[in-house]
């Protein structure tokens, strides 16, 4: 679990990318010893986070899989935020999660539960991949103290990791080593893929999962899991 999330603690700063891939560099290397190249896969904020990783420590990453999210500093991130349409918009939440006063915090207090489960309505295809039981597990992670501040502050860190990307692209350019983008199928992110991949990546491929939404590894994870483990076979 990364800071904020799950069993980890839940401090009140350090949710920018950069910092928390500074995290996954002392677990990788200081904790479990590893100093060979690893495959690196990040799903979302966990994307993000895996992005700040290669960027800043690009001889430990072999490969890279980034799943089904955008990454704030590029093109296509400033297209898809301002598109000038108001109505069912799917990004809303990095809106209001970046509210002022902990407004975010005060209207999802005691209602966690309810506000997860829209994330998995509005943007999963295969409903059934998330049943109340694990929504359950969720709820209750989310539910515990400080987590939803520390889930809102992952959106709040969105405009420093934008300065941050916006500055390690311009001075290192884009990411050389081999990048696999993996977007679902029906995931309104699928459209933008394509701009994804050329935005932050020399060596960049897509990926299409079938039959999924936002969250590829839950809702088809045969699919997914066949597409990363090609990848990684392939001769770099």
């Amino acid at each position: 679990d990364y800071r904020g999330a799950g069993h980890s603690s839940k401090p009140a700063t350090g949710y920018d990318k950069r910092t928390m891939a500074g995290d996954v560099r002392r677990l990788l290397v200081d904790h479990l010893g590893i100093t060979e190249p690893v495959v690196l896969v990040g799903h979302d904020i966990g994307m993000k986070v895996a992005f700040a990783y290669a960027s800043l420590f690009a001889d430990g990453v072999a490969k890279l899989v980034l799943v089904d999210a955008i990454i704030p500093g590029t093109d296509h991130f400033r297209a898809l935020l301002t598109t000038g349409r108001l109505s069912n918009s799917n990004l809303a939440h990095f809106f209001f999660h970046n509210a002022r006063n902990g407004m975010a915090e005060t209207l999802t207090a005691g209602r966690e539960r309810v506000y997860i489960q829209d994330f998995f309505d509005r943007i999963a295809f295969n409903a059934g991949a998330f049943p109340p039981e694990v929504v359950d597990v969720y709820a209750k992670a989310y539910a515990a103290p400080g987590a939803m501040r520390a889930g809102f502050e992952l959106y709040r860190a969105f405009d420093q990791d934008g300065y941050d990307n916006s500055e390690l692209l311009s001075t290192g350019g884009r990411l050389r080593m081999p990048l696999l983008y993996v977007a679902g199928a029906e995931s309104f992110f699928r459209t933008i893929a394509k701009d994804v991949v050329t935005d932050i990546a020399e060596n960049g491929s897509l990926a299409v999962v079938a039959a999924s939404g936002h969250y590829p590894a839950e809702e088809n994870p045969e699919e997914f899991v066949e597409a990363v483990l090609s990848f990684c076979r392939e001769s770099s």
